[in-house]
C-alpha cells in the first residue's frame, strides 16, 4: 500500500519510460487441457531496466502486482495470484519487497467438466507499480493466452518445461503434519515451526529466506534471522511498526523443496 507520507516523495507520470517499458504476458503452463482439471497459468512481468515491482506485501510503499479476469467463461474459476521468491529492495531510502527481474506470478484455473471442447480464450488486465531511484510509475496492460479445452479424462498437452520449473517456487500451505506458533515482543515476532519427525532439516538455514504475505507485519528491510534447533525452525522477524497487533501474520519460507506457508497459532 502507498502511504500518503510517500507520495510526497514521487511523481507518477502517466506514459512515461518505466510504464513503456515494463510488460506482460499471459502464458500457460499446457496448451491443451481437459475439462474437469485444474489449469496453471502465469502473468510474466518484465520490469524496465533499474526499476522494480512489488510483492503482496510490499514494504513501507507500494502496490503488489495484480491481475483482473475480464469475462471468464462460465464453468471458470480462478484463483488469487501466487508470488514467488521476492528481494528485498530499496524504494529511494523506503525498505521495500519486489522484484527486478522477469517474474512468473500463477494462478490456478479450475475447469468445470461441462465446459465443452474447443479453443478458450482468457484475458485480464494487468497492473502494477514501476519503481526506480528517482520515480514511480503505475502501469497496466491487457494480457490475453488462449488454449484448447479437451474432453473430460484426456491427456494434457507436456507442459512447458519453463513454467513448470517457475511453478516450483510457488509457495504451498505446510501439510498438517507440522505445527506452527508464534508469540511476539514489543519489537518482534517469534515463529516456532515444527516438522514431521521424518523431515530431512537442513544442517544449516543459509538458504532458507523468511517472508509473509501479510501486509505491514515483518519489517521489510530486516532480513529475519532463522535458526535450526533439535530438528524445529525457529524465525525471529523485526516488527513493521505499522503492525496491527490483532492481526496473526503467516509466514513463507522459501528455499525449502517446496516453498511452504505456514498460518501460525498465535500464543
Amino acid at each position: 500500500m502507498i502511504r500518503l507520507s510517500s507520495l510526497v516523495f514521487w511523481l507518477f507520470v502517466a506514459g512515461a519510460s518505466l510504464q513503456a517499458s515494463t510488460r506482460a504476458e499471459l502464458v500457460s503452463l499446457h496448451e491443451k487441457v481437459p475439462a474437469g482439471t485444474v489449469l496453471q497459468v502465469a502473468l510474466l512481468v518484465t520490469p524496465t531496466e533499474k526499476s522494480h515491482v512489488y510483492y503482496l506485501a510490499p514494504g513501507e510503499m507500494g502496490f503488489p502486482v495484480s491481475i483482473q479476469w475480464k469475462n471468464l467463461p462460465e464453468g471458470v474459476l480462478a484463483g488469487p495470484l501466487q508470488f514467488p521468491l521476492p528481494h528485498r529492495v530499496k524504494t529511494g531510502k523506503l525498505a521495500t519487497i519486489g522484484y527486478e527481474e522477469p517474474t512468473y506470478f500463477f494462478s490456478s484455473l479450475t475447469l468445470r467438466k461441462d465446459i465443452p471442447p474447443g479453443k478458450l480464450k482468457l484475458q485480464a488486465e494487468a497492473s502494477w507499480l514501476a519503481c526506480s531511484d528517482e520515480t514511480c510509475v503505475p502501469g497496466e496492460q491487457t494480457v490475453s493466452v488462449s488454449i484448447e479445452i479437451l474432453a473430460p479424462g484426456s491427456t494434457s498437452s507436456p507442459a512447458s518445461l519453463t513454467l513448470a520449473k517457475e511453478l516450483r517456487k510457488i509457495p504451498v500451505n505446510a501439510p498438517k503434519s507440522w505445527t506452527a506458533t508464534v508469540s511476539s515482543s514489543k519489537e518482534h515476532w517469534l515463529f516456532h515451526l515444527k516438522p514431521p519427525s521424518d523431515w530431512p532439516a537442513p544442517s544449516e538455514p543459509s538458504n532458507i529466506e523468511a517472508f509473509s504475505e501479510t501486509p505491514e507485519a515483518l519489517h521489510s528491510g530486516a532480513k529475519p534471522k532463522i535458526q535450526i534447533k533439535s530438528g524445529s525452525i525457529e524465525v525471529m522477524a523485526l516488527k513493521s511498526e505499522y503492525a496491527d497487533p490483532e492481526v496473526t501474520p503467516n509466514l513463507i519460507l522459501f528455499g525449502l523443496n517446496p516453498p511452504l506457508r505456514f498460518q501460525p497459532e498465535k500464543l
